[in-house]
């Protein structure tokens, strides 16, 4: 999926310029104001805003070949990118370099060997798929919900309290899905279509080149078991009301809501142990996804969470697996 991306109505509020400033007392990246240029007058405001106000813009702006989308903010981000590079390619040649510098640069080095990488092959995937097919009850599969790296059909993890933000708290809600959002699952669409086609076909070829069992058949599983966990999800507006996300909660409130998930188990694996409360975001979403994880094959969450290891890794697999994910 390739996009323009550009928040609403900014097209015509931002002209990104040059990459560097002269005088780095001026904007580095153009000027605030307002460019007439962008607009699209012939749309009315009515039937598409967005369009209207970034229409021109939208039309005259190229998607590099290279890259998955284009806009003010990946200007930003690209700029940002080489910025860090320059940081840790300067730890790691500089000889003087405290031991965190060489962690940073030793570990730059090797996500930059490529030759190593592809020297590797999946080699390096197998202990990780080992762990995933041998688990062969919900508890162990489970205690991979939690552990860093392996995706989750819910979210469990800390962030500054929505209500007091001078403390921490740990939040649960619905977890990100391998599409964007409910809409690209549920949509019935020609371009949602579009987009659950090229979804599953760059599973099947995640599958083949993992050498996985079923690639087509592990293919419709995973869709299937995704599209569940969509139709249980909230829609990105509700989301966004601060009131309707926070639910505190006590752990028996939690166990209450979803009892399928082991939450005194899940947390404290996850070293939330000592949290008495839970803000729980999408507590319908939740209580969902327990019936889901109660209901669907043990041998179907495998496969799911399989396939999000690798395709979540896959800048660190060999380019096969990083062609594929650009791609799609």
């Amino acid at each position: 999926m390739r996009f323009k991306m550009l928040a609403l109505a900014t097209a015509s509020l931002l002209a990104v310029s040059v990459p560097f400033a002269a005088n780095a007392a001026k904007p580095i990246y153009g000027d605030w104001g307002y460019d007439k240029s962008a607009m699209d007058s012939s749309v009315k405001p009515g039937d598409d805003f967005w369009a209207y106000v970034n229409g021109t813009w939208d039309n005259r702006t190229q998607i590099a070949a290279d890259r998955a989308s284009a806009g003010p903010f990946v200007t930003l981000s690209d700029q940002s990118e080489k910025d860090v590079r320059d940081i840790v390619q300067q730890l790691g040649d500089n000889l003087n370099r405290d031991r965190l510098g060489q962690q940073i640069g030793d570990f730059y080095a090797s996500f930059m060997d490529t030759d190593a990488i592809e020297a590797a092959g999946t080699a390096p995937l197998k202990p990780y798929l080992a762990e995933i097919n041998g688990a062969k009850t919900r508890a162990q599969l489970l205690s991979l919900f939690i552990k860093p790296g392996y995706a989750s059909p819910v979210d469990v993890g800390i962030g500054p309290n929505f209500k007091n933000p001078d403390v921490y708290a740990v939040f649960a809600g619905q977890a990100t899905l391998g599409m964007p959002s409910r809409e690209y699952y549920l949509e019935d669409n020609a371009k949602m279509k579009a987009h659950r086609a090229a979804y599953r076909d760059y599973i099947v070829s995640v599958e083949k080149l993992a050498g996985q069992p079923d690639p087509e058949g592990a293919a419709d599983r995973i869709i299937a078991l995704e599209t569940a966990l969509s139709k249980v999800q909230w829609k990105a507006a509700a989301r966004r009301d601060i009131d309707k996300i926070y639910n505190p909660m006590t752990r028996a409130q939690l166990t209450k809501l979803a009892p399928q998930f082991d939450w005194n188990a899940m947390l404290a694996k996850g070293g939330l142990g000592n949290a008495k409360t839970i803000i729980v975001t999408e507590p319908s979403a939740v209580a969902g996804a327990g019936k889901i994880l109660g209901s669907a094959p043990l041998s179907t969450w495998k496969e799911w969470i399989a396939f999000r290891f690798m395709s979540d890794h896959e800048n660190v697999l060999p380019k096969p697996f990083d062609d594929a994910r650009f791609a799609f």
